[in-house]
């Protein structure tokens, strides 16, 4: 469908080999390691600073155990325990690793669970880089470093806040598919922590595995995907 449309470059975070094996077979190139503003990826993309990818630059399901694009950049990140899982409750994990792609294990927390956990679990704590100085890193390097940690901090606080109103209105978030903007591209289902969605010409949300984590939303370049509520 992005073929038929003209499309003939995608500037994305990430990409896991099943969407970059389907670009490819649509004869469309993928810039990776891109952030930042759309309007600025863009302008940046004109002007020749990015090149198109040869590879995927990250394994299938990449918030599992991925390691680091640059591991001189980052320490081991820590966790917090806050109380024991319940049933399962707060303890899934954010995606299993830091966001971004910083970082990596099996620390972090998805929230409250499906149904009726309630266990903290262990919160992901973003730990601050070695100095410049110190690590020989390009203070650019630690400067974008440094924005990618606060994203992530920025998504789990979204998290906490999201649980929280789920638990006064009794209603849960998820994701949901806008079939007539899916182009069927496959990202979503490299980057869901859940296996919770499958394409059939589109996209396909399994609700009954969604926690609403919205990995699917942030890297959807249609922008196909929306978060809403569900009864529990």
């Amino acid at each position: 469908l992005m073929s038929q449309k003209g499309v003939t470059t995608v500037l994305t975070g990430n990409c896991g080999p099943n969407a970059f094996n389907v670009f490819g077979q649509a004869g469309i190139q993928v810039v990776v390691g891109v952030s930042g503003p759309v309007r600025s990826a863009v302008e940046q993309f004109k002007a020749g600073v990015f090149s198109s990818a040869s590879e995927p630059n990250v394994g299938s399901h990449f918030g599992m155990n991925s390691a680091p694009a640059n591991p001189s950049l980052t320490r081991q990140p820590k966790t917090i325990p806050f109380g024991q899982d319940g049933g399962r409750g707060m303890g899934q994990g954010m995606g299993r690793g830091s966001a971004m792609g910083m970082g990596g294990g099996a620390g972090g927390s998805r929230g409250m669970g499906r149904n009726s956990g309630f266990g903290t679990g262990n919160w992901l704590t973003v730990e601050q880089p070695a100095s410049p100085v110190e690590s020989g890193v390009d203070p650019a390097q630690a400067q974008t470093l440094l924005k990618s940690q606060l994203q992530a901090l920025e998504q789990q606080k979204s998290q906490i806040e999201q649980k929280i109103r789920e638990l006064e209105t009794g209603r849960r978030s998820v994701a949901a598919v806008i079939s007539e903007r899916c182009a069927g591209c496959g990202i979503c289902t490299d980057v869901c922590p859940e296996n919770a969605i499958a394409i059939d010409g589109h996209a396909i949300i399994n609700w009954d595995t969604c926690t609403g984590c919205g990995k699917c939303i942030s890297e959807c370049p249609n922008e196909a995907i929306i978060l809403t509520s569900s009864k529990k």
